[in-house]
């Protein structure tokens, strides 16, 4: 579900990042210049997808032990760029790198800078258009931490329908952490645990676009 969930001893946390304030508030750049990369301009491939498709997340005992990447955002990074050299080079891997290496794999916009060891110590400015790559992705693993437990109750039949109607997971996932990214930064304004109620009909409402 959210970061901070209980697992047995261990605990889900999303890499500690300030969240820009979501669309609607003055002189404040909107979470997508925070961490999506531009939009495709490109129409829905929906035709291409059978309605009764099912995507499923393949995910290691269906949880993303996030606590091993720690709390340091050097040391956070240095995971993406550990697991980009494993993935492209072929190498063994164990299940959780292969969740982070496939979705690097999806990004070949950040293939070049996951190159560069110096990106680990890299600032990202959304007041100056960029967005941040390594929250962008860490969005996605919340993302299928979510999905593959279905917490909140109800969000893997949504990503089903989103997948259908934005013509597969990558652009339905970019649209989902529109709704996540406003309830992070909610819980992180307010200093409280994110609503998951409000989240869940915010992702019921990309249905209604």
């Amino acid at each position: 579900a959210f970061p901070r969930k209980s697992v047995g001893t261990r605990k889900i946390k999303l890499p500690h990042y300030k969240i820009a304030k979501p669309r609607g508030h003055k002189n404040v750049p909107t979470l997508r210049q925070k961490y999506l990369p531009p939009k495709r301009h490109e129409p829905p491939q929906t035709l291409a997808i059978k309605t009764n498709t099912k995507y499923n997340l393949s995910l290691p005992n269906n949880r993303l032990p996030l606590t091993m990447f720690g709390n340091n955002r050097n040391e956070l990074r240095q995971v993406y760029l550990s697991c980009w050299q494993l993935k492209k080079n072929k190498l063994p891997m164990d299940p959780m790198q292969e969740v982070v290496g496939n979705i690097v794999e999806m990004h070949p916009e950040y293939h070049q800078l996951l190159e560069d060891e110096e990106s680990v110590d890299k600032d990202f400015s959304a007041e100056t258009g960029e967005s941040n790559p390594f929250l962008h992705m860490s969005m996605h693993i919340a993302l299928h931490e979510q999905i593959s437990t279905d917490r909140p109750a109800g969000i893997n039949d949504c990503y089903q329908k989103l997948c259908l109607r934005y013509g597969g997971p990558h652009d339905a996932e970019h649209e989902m952490m529109e709704c996540l990214g406003e309830a992070l930064w909610l819980a992180q304004r307010n200093q409280t645990t994110p609503d998951e109620v409000a989240y869940l009909e915010c992702l019921k409402k990309l249905l209604e676009k």
